[in-house]
């Protein structure tokens, strides 16, 4: 196990562990990222299975000074793990509250869109949104679609887009989180 470390400490690319059940694999492998982690060094550490990955992040969990992430699907990973969960360090961070208000918005938004008519083929009659927008302006109908009617679309159309916006600054925010728990991480 020490020459395993010595060597993979002093490997430049690659370096492989292998062996049988019992040998200490996942110790050896926990000690090394320690090492790695103690230089400063990222490290990103994977398994060929969930419960190998768990294993491994419940060995480390015991050094208190290292921030652990552990990514994958959170219903695939340990009860014990949850909280090193990507997607909880998300939920838990400070700017999900932003993102929470962003919803409530576009749930006022939604209700608000929902008494205008939804330009669906049906009431479109080959118009775009463009067209649609252009013509409201204007007050105008067209292919027997009444001015109120064509309003109407246009109304549900800006709704929509405003949503579309939020839906984007949504995105943003989350990917501002992850990017920042990522960079936090040691492993």
């Amino acid at each position: 196990q020490k020459s395993a470390i010595e060597n993979a400490l002093s490997c430049e690319n690659f370096y492989l562990i292998h062996g049988p059940f019992g040998t200490g694999k996942t110790r050896t492998l926990v000690e090394l990222i320690s090492q790695e982690t103690r230089q400063k060094h990222k490290v990103l550490a994977t398994a060929e299975s969930n419960a190998a990955v768990d294993n491994i992040l419940e060995r480390l969990m015991n050094n208190k000074k290292l921030n652990l992430t552990r990514l994958g699907h959170p219903q695939r990973v340990s009860k014990h793990n949850i909280t090193q969960t990507l997607a909880y360090k998300v939920e838990q961070h400070e700017l999900n509250d932003k993102i929470k208000k962003i919803h409530k918005k576009i749930d006022n938004l939604i209700e608000k869109r929902n008494v205008h008519t939804k330009p669906t083929p049906q009431y479109r009659r080959g118009y775009g949104d463009y067209d649609i927008l252009h013509n409201a302006s204007k007050g105008k109908g067209g292919r027997g679609i009444s001015p109120d009617k064509m309003k109407s679309m246009a109304r549900w159309i800006e709704i929509n887009q405003e949503i579309d916006e939020y839906l984007d600054e949504i995105k943003r925010i989350e990917n501002k989180m992850i990017k920042n728990i990522v960079e936090e991480s040691d492993v």
